[in-house]
């Protein structure tokens, strides 16, 4: 376990499992939100799970956002609700799928045909949004999608936490158009209330020694 002090008071702790990070940001006012690349359901998904339970109740956040959750195309089975399944707190989901999944011949799972990003959380999630990022051009053509969530108490919404959720491309210039398509989106939203903190969570994903680098950036807005 290693810790980083952010810029600005902000604590960031990693916990390292295989070559997934995992990681906790700690505010000031007591809501503790975490990232968590589930690599689908790679690597027996059915044993793994449990472990991954066993993580988030260790470290306890308040609010999780995911990537690479896997879901059915028909019906509501998905990687987050069975984590819900066995997680007390965490009464609030949003999944949101954004690739249809080719299956390879011979594969003895059934269902999960989609994949997507998500969040858990304990505190009420008021609304969501799914903002599309376009394709330009380079080698990944998987579609690329962000998730807004507004969440807090419904009568206390100008106190709202704003959690943004992306998945970056694997590729470099990709990424860069990806990042541009959130700048803007972000722009448009400072303008508005009453949205008065915002938390973005970028995952940049880079394919040398499969080793995932996560980058996080977050503004708050007085």
């Amino acid at each position: 376990m290693a810790a980083c002090q952010l810029p600005f008071g902000r604590n960031c702790c990693y916990f390292m499992i295989s070559v997934v990070l995992f990681c906790r940001i700690s505010y000031s006012s007591g809501l503790t939100v975490a990232t968590y690349n589930l690599w689908n359901i790679m690597f027996n998904w059915e044993i793994r799970k449990f472990r991954v339970v066993e993580m988030i109740k260790e470290t306890n956040p308040d609010i999780i956002a995911f990537q690479e959750v896997r879901m059915d195309a028909v019906g509501v089975r998905s990687q987050l609700l069975e984590l819900q399944d066995m997680l007390d707190d965490y009464h609030w989901m949003v999944v949101q799928p954004a690739n249809e999944v080719q299956k390879m011949k011979h594969t003895y799972w059934k269902g999960w045909e989609r994949e997507g990003i998500g969040m858990l959380s304990k505190l009420s999630i008021l609304k969501s949004t799914t903002i599309s990022i376009p394709y330009m051009s380079g080698p990944d053509t998987n579609q690329r999608i962000a998730l807004h969530a507004i969440i807090g108490d419904e009568e206390e919404e100008e106190k709202a936490a704003n959690i943004l959720i992306v998945h970056f491309s694997y590729d470099r210039q990709q990424q860069c158009n990806n990042a541009a398509r959130i700048m803007n989106y972000i722009s448009g939203q400072i303008k508005q209330l009453p949205f008065k903190n915002l938390a973005v969570i970028l995952t940049l994903t880079h394919i040398y020694i499969y080793i995932y680098i996560y980058i996080y950036i977050y503004i708050y807005i007085r």
